[in-house]
């Protein structure tokens, strides 16, 4: 089996998408074993160059981990959902209904932005 690069730092919790010819990661639980929390950090992994880039992208606007990621046709992808407090143990592990749109840097835009979109039904 091939060896890949391995994503800097850890997560868990997160959303995956794949647009084009890179996987996203976005927001999780990340940090080290005494410093957990939710994120709403992106990264993006190069399936052609096996590289990550971690640091030039966008934050969403809402931490949260246990969420769900989809790419859709148009290139965006979605966090929709999740949890936030949720590695701390705390009372407060609110779900969300908040939906996100990340459009990624593509080789003809440098988008790298995040839109808020309609809340999920309750």
């Amino acid at each position: 089996m091939e060896s890949r690069a391995n994503l800097p730092g850890g997560v868990e919790g997160a959303a995956a998408a794949i647009v084009g010819n890179t996987l996203y990661i976005t927001h999780g639980s990340r940090g080290g074993v005494s410093t957990y929390g939710d994120s709403a950090a992106v990264s993006a992994y190069s399936l052609a160059g096996d590289s990550w880039t971690v640091t030039d992208l966008k934050d969403a606007s809402q931490a949260r981990a246990d969420l769900a990621g989809v790419a859709a046709p148009d290139g965006r992808i979605y966090a929709i959902g999740g949890k936030v407090n949720v590695l701390t143990g705390a009372s407060n592990q609110a779900v969300l209904d908040t939906v996100e749109a990340y459009t990624p840097p593509t080789a003809s835009t440098n988008a790298n932005s995040w839109q808020t979109r309609a809340p999920m039904p309750t």
